[in-house]
């Protein structure tokens, strides 16, 4: 008899076992983070558009190295809220907006946007 109702346990076991096993089916999305930098090309004082680039922290995540006109992408990030923060910004040049904001990753693909503006 023993036998009998040892099979059964032992697979009810595993079933249970596997019942809390989620990693495969996390929520994810995608940040996309494109940065455009308009304005004059150069001025009376030599200023440029930020000839070096800019610098993108995006927090639990890490910190890159972008150009005037980037687009970054970060794919199979779990579901939630993320800070951006674009620095090494000229002083000649604002962010519209400001340079540090927060956006909800959710499923699917969701944009961020940091327009500079240079005189």
């Amino acid at each position: 008899m023993f036998r009998k109702l040892l099979l059964p346990a032992l697979l009810l076991a595993g079933l249970a076992a596997c019942e809390g096993d989620t990693s495969n089916n996390e929520a994810v999305g995608t940040l996309r983070i494109i940065i455009s930098t308009q304005g004059d090309t150069l001025d009376l004082d030599g200023f440029t558009l930020d000839p070096d680039g800019y610098t993108l922290d995006v927090a639990d995540i890490g910190t890159y190295p972008m150009a005037i006109q980037d687009t970054g992408n970060w794919n199979a990030l779990p579901i939630g809220d993320y800070d951006a923060a674009l620095s090494g910004i000229a002083a000649n040049c604002a962010v519209e907006n400001g340079a540090n904001k927060s956006i909800f990753v959710g499923v699917g693909e969701t944009k961020l946007f940091f327009k500079v503006t240079c005189t």
